[in-house]
């Protein structure tokens, strides 16, 4: 057996052990735009081939999931990852703008109401104001006179 003979048997024992395949990265053109790609690598390689389609711009991740397989197979352990990932390519969408632009979110949803502790330490309630910027004063109810109390 000549040299190359051997080095040819040796690589594809190799293969066997380890696993080649003869594709690691299945992709897929989605009809709504967005890309599948199916990776016989951990996520974070199969990240940098959907980055390479991108053209290392922005993208968002639709979806993404990762299963990692271990098997007893003689001579030892043998460990296989599939990563799927389905993106879309955001090279033409403008940049995100900040909520700021609409004002503050609501303090309180408007009508809703809550317990509190009033002027003297009354127990009492509070309702959100129509617009939602908070609470009204804390009513203790009417006030109590002491007039209950006086003798005759």
């Amino acid at each position: 057996m000549s040299r190359a003979d051997v080095g040819g048997l040796l690589l594809a024992a190799v293969c066997v052990a380890v696993g080649c395949t003869s594709a690691a990265v299945e992709r897929q053109h989605l009809a709504d735009g967005s890309w599948h790609f199916t990776c016989r690598l951990p996520m974070d390689e199969c990240v940098r081939h959907l980055e390479t389609i991108c053209m290392d711009k922005r993208y968002r991740i639709l979806s993404a999931q990762s299963k990692r397989e271990l098997r007893d197979v003689d001579p030892g352990i043998r460990e296989t990852r599939i990563s799927d990932i389905t993106a879309v390519c955001d090279r033409e969408r403008p940049e995100p703008q900040l909520a700021s632009d609409a004002g503050p979110p609501p303090a309180c949803v408007p009508g809703s109401t809550q317990a509190c502790v009033g002027p003297g330490g009354c127990s009492g309630g509070q309702v959100c104001r129509p617009e939602g910027t908070g609470f009204g004063p804390c009513d203790c109810g009417p006030a109590k006179t002491a007039a209950g109390d006086a003798g005759p």
